[in-house]
Formats: structure tokens, C-alpha cells, sequence
């Protein structure tokens, strides 16, 4: 079972991850990415946005390792994944990305419009039952 405060939820190929806190453990951290490798797995999934907006902070370092090793999965399972968030956990994110080598295909922005268009999504109106779009 997924952490409280964690949403996953496919639409066409596209899986939405929104998170509304960064106080997890590492076990949590194992449920959340095991869950997402099962979504990848049933669901076609070529592209990933992770909302991380609502969120303060940055996670915990323990955690650091599981997300390096999904990143690292997900390079092989999807076209792109855009994190957004505030910028401190942008260079956290990116940060990863770059140390995993997987730059090119996963990244985090501050702002939604810019996430969209790094995993080409024109039209909001996919995610528009999850996402805010003014916030």
C-alpha cells in the first residue's frame, strides 16, 4: 500500500505522481518505486510527470539511493520523466540525474509548462483531472 500523501495515477501513457510530503523512510521509498515498476509494467507508460509543488524541503538522504536506482530503471521502461518542483529539490533531482547519467530523459523544472513540453505533452487536458494548473 502506497504512503499517505503519495498519488500515482495513469492516463493514456502518461503516469502522474504527486507527492505532498518528503517525510518518508526508506521502506516507504521501496513501496513508492516498487509500485511505479509495476504501473511501467501493466500500463504502457512512456513518460512520467512527478508533481512535487505542494512539497517543502527536499528528501531525506536515505532515500537518496532508491530514487538513483529508479532513475536508473527508468531509463530503460520510458521516454521521459519531468519533475516539478521548487528549486531546491530541482537541483536535488537534477543532481541525481546527472551522477546516474540519465540527463537526457529524466529531469525537474519549476514550472509546469516547461515540464510538459520536456515530456511532450501539448495538451493539458490528459492530466487535467490531477493536475493544477494554477498552482
Amino acid at each position: 500500500m502506497l504512503p499517505k500523501g503519495v498519488i500515482l495515477k495513469t492516463e493514456k501513457s502518461i503516469l502522474y505522481w504527486k507527492n505532498v510530503t518528503f517525510h518518508i523512510s526508506v521502506d516507504e521509498a521501496q513501496i513508492i518505486s516498487q509500485e511505479i515498476r509495476n504501473m511501467l509494467k501493466n500500463h504502457g507508460i512512456k513518460a512520467i510527470l512527478v508533481d512535487n509543488r505542494h512539497v517543502g524541503g527536499a528528501w531525506p538522504a536515505d532515500v537518496n539511493p532508491i530514487w538513483s536506482e529508479l532513475m536508473t530503471y527508468l531509463m530503460t521502461m520510458i521516454d521521459k520523466c519531468a519533475t516539478i518542483a521548487s528549486p531546491v529539490v530541482v537541483m536535488q533531482i537534477n543532481r541525481l540525474s546527472k551522477h546516474q547519467g540519465t540527463f537526457e530523459k529524466i529531469q525537474a523544472f519549476s514550472e509546469l509548462a516547461e515540464a510538459l513540453h520536456f515530456i511532450g505533452v501539448s495538451d493539458l487536458s490528459v492530466l487535467q483531472k490531477y493536475v493544477e494548473i494554477h498552482s
